[in-house]
């Protein structure tokens, strides 16, 4: 009986599984969102980019080549600071009390109560913006582009209390000194320019307003956790 030529070459291929050969192997793959091509070649292989996940040496921008350079998209010069409030004692710039973030954002507000500020001064506005008397400050780390909400009241009558707020250039301390953004008697508001910190101080608008006050501080951030654990 004659064999059919297509079955002797599958039963000559048997042990291969008679299957048309795949140059798969060929194809170099990486984390990006390579496709699988027909030829098998490893110089069309890659048709995506590897996607930045963040390094020490930030180029400011993301990865274009075929072959993940290790480049980084920007997100700053800031590494993320500032998810946990501290205990520091408010009295000067260098020991403001640091707001966590996540409070202020994502669990909706840093909130203190009947706060008695002290008879130091940490800085005294200007002549359009009356801050003259003892301070309070705390410091915010922020994002360019996120925005914080301060609201303070007065809790002893007659007294009368006003917010400063400074950008800092440093990603490492917060500043009390050089421009700052003249708040009202019930607070104020400021988005971010930088990346750094914000250093946010309550402070009695005469050298005799001083006294017991409320604070509540809110952060909108970029992200919904704020970047923090």
């Amino acid at each position: 009986m004659r064999v059919p030529s297509l079955l002797l070459l599958c039963l000559c291929f048997s042990s291969t599984g008679c299957a048309v050969a795949d140059d798969e192997a060929a194809v170099v793959r990486d984390a990006g969102a390579d496709t699988k091509v027909t030829d098998g070649t490893a110089s069309d292989t890659d048709t995506g980019t590897t996607p930045d996940t963040g390094t020490a040496t930030d180029t400011g921008s993301d990865d274009t080549s075929p072959t993940d350079t290790g480049t980084v998209e920007d997100t700053g010069p800031c590494a993320i600071a500032g998810c946990s409030t501290g205990s520091e004692s408010r009295a000067t710039c260098a020991t403001a009390r640091t707001i966590s973030r996540k409070t202020a954002g994502v669990l909706g507000g840093y909130a203190a109560t009947g706060l008695a500020l002290p008879t130091t001064t940490i800085a005294d506005g200007s002549a359009s913006c009356s801050a003259a008397g003892p301070d309070h400050a705390y410091r915010l780390f922020v994002r360019k582009g996120e925005a914080v909400d301060v609201t303070i009241a007065s809790k002893t009558a007659g007294n009368t209390l006003r917010t400063l707020l400074f950008e800092s250039a440093s990603c490492a301390a917060a500043s009390c000194t050089g421009t700052f953004k003249c708040g009202t008697t019930s607070g104020g508001s400021l988005t971010a320019t930088a990346d750094g910190w914000v250093a946010i101080v309550v402070s009695g608008s005469t050298g005799s307003d001083s006294g017991l006050y409320d604070i509540t501080v809110k952060l909108t951030c970029k992200t919904t956790d704020c970047e923090c654990p």
